[in-house]
């Protein structure tokens, strides 16, 4: 029983007091978000992998989060998107 008690104690120390990992953002650069209101947004795309959330860093360091179902389309290299008749959101 008393290595019971010890192991408990010693998860508990490790999970409070051990090293934390801190989330990789995957980034991609330079991507257009084209949303649902008929506006976009250029900037770096980040995509927190553990709670799934969208941000976008505009050119002058704002970061802006969006929700998964709030935009219409990600520009990539195999989808460019037309802006040419779109308002800035901002």
């Amino acid at each position: 029983m008393k290595w019971v008690t010890i192991s408990f104690l010693v998860i508990i120390a490790l999970v409070n007091f051990g090293p934390r990992v801190n989330a990789i953002f995957y980034s991609k650069p330079d991507t257009t978000v084209v949303f649902n209101s008929g506006c976009f947004l250029q900037g770096e795309l980040r995509v927190d992998p553990v709670s799934l959330s969208y941000f976008i860093v505009l050119d002058d360091g704002q970061e802006l989060s969006f929700a998964d179902d709030s935009y219409a389309e990600i520009s990539s290299e195999e989808n460019p998107v037309d802006i040419s008749e779109l308002d800035f959101c901002v």
